[in-house]
């Protein structure tokens, strides 16, 4: 039997807020097409989180609402990240530029999944965390044709089978159906540096020993900030604890993964403007998010009339908040 050492709480605590996400227009295809996200206001800064007094700032996650009774579900994805001041405004642009901000568009820091909660900023390994950054297309460029991408231009494989039903002969035949282009356009993009402030952290997974588990998984401070910062976790929980053993970091995690639910990372205030002074950087929320149709029987939740909307991608929504909140 696998056990984590530090014995961390399973336990599933009240959502943080109740307020409805799916509220909005009565008419579903009208719901799904407003451009103004949800308001989340209410969990970007909190003063007190459960037994833990803050404030406390919101720096990842995501926040999920399923309202079957009126055949919607609403999902925002959160993403912290530090950038230059000079880089700010351009995060508008970027967020402004993408029809979908899914996709690793805003990119992931490695997932932890070799270690316990209780081995978090001390017992990982030293791999430094990967450099990222936001791209935003400035243009295009015309180049030739290398000599590689000539011979490959418009190749087809073409399967052709021969032969008697009891004896069958497979040839590959290539052939070429237009000779390539002397010239390539390819797009021209800006990169923005950015550090996120928050990794996925794949906790061991207990459901197979009768516990009742309905996410495996919870957003925890990069490896970078919690070994600068000297962080490890406390006893029996996920929170992450400084050298005077004050908690700085607490994941949320309520409700289930396919229904409602939230899966967050808050920092305590002070920690964060500590992080920002350090760094000389800012902190900006990357957020977005998707409206789906959803009711009760699923079987019924393909509708040809919707599907421009999802392939144009007209459900979706975004909104950057740099820190300090408005």
């Amino acid at each position: 039997m696998e056990l984590d050492a530090s014995f961390p709480e399973s336990h599933k605590p009240k959502r943080l807020f109740s307020k409805q996400l799916t509220s909005g227009p009565s008419e579903i295809k009208q719901w799904m097409v407003q451009q103004q996200p949800p308001d989340i206001s209410d969990y970007l800064e909190v003063e007190k989180i459960y037994d833990q007094q803050g404030p406390w700032i919101l720096v990842d996650g995501l926040i999920g609402e399923k309202n079957t009774k009126e055949s919607r579900k609403i999902t925002t994805f959160i993403y912290g990240v530090l950038v230059d001041p000079a880089d700010v405004s351009k995060l508008d642009e970027f967020l402004a530029g993408l029809l979908f901000p899914g996709n690793n568009e805003v990119p992931d820091l490695p997932e932890t999944r070799d270690v316990f909660a209780g081995e978090l900023g001390w017992r990982e390994k030293n791999t430094p965390e990967p450099v990222l950054e936001l791209k935003i297309k400035r243009g295009e460029v015309s180049r030739p044709l290398t000599k590689k991408e000539k011979e490959w231009h418009a190749m087809r494989i073409v399967y052709s089978f021969f032969g008697e039903k009891d004896k069958e002969k497979e040839e590959m035949v290539v052939k070429e159906k237009e000779p390539p282009p002397e010239f390539k356009i390819e797009p021209v993009y800006e990169k923005i540096r950015i550090q996120r402030l928050a990794r996925w952290f794949a906790t061991k997974d207990y459901s197979y020993l009768g516990r009742d588990d309905d996410t495996t998984g919870l957003h925890t401070l990069s490896k970078k900030l919690t070994k600068a910062h000297k962080l490890h976790c406390k006893s029996a929980t996920f929170n992450l604890v400084n050298a005077k053993r004050e908690v700085v970091a607490m994941p949320v995690s309520t409700g289930d993964q396919y229904g409602t639910h939230e899966n967050l990372l808050y920092i305590r205030k002070d920690f964060l403007e500590t992080i920002l002074k350090k760094t000389g950087k800012t902190f900006v929320l990357i957020t977005w998010g998707e409206r789906q149709y959803w009711p009760e029987r699923l079987d019924d939740i393909h509708r040809p009339d919707h599907s421009k909307i999802h392939q144009n991608h007209e459900n979706i929504y975004k909104r950057n908040y740099p820190y300090p909140f408005a």
